[in-house]
């Protein structure tokens, strides 16, 4: 679907672009989806922590709730 949007300028203002709720939500959602791949992608290279030890340090931080 092609963008409809309106790049405005006034004067001693930063221009700005306005379109449709429903693009905006849409450029959202895609901006988040691509936050969540860029973090998924960080935390490939760290090391794997055992259950156990990620438990033991959970517990001893916030209690055993």
């Amino acid at each position: 679907m092609p963008m409809k949007t309106h790049t405005l300028e006034l004067k001693s203002k930063d221009p700005f672009v306005v379109l449709p709720l429903k693009q905006y939500e849409s450029l959202l959602e895609h901006i988040e989806e691509l936050e969540d791949r860029a973090a998924l992608l960080t935390r490939k290279s760290e090391e794997d922590v055992p259950w156990e030890d990620f438990e033991k340090k959970f517990k001893k931080k916030f209690g055993s709730r």
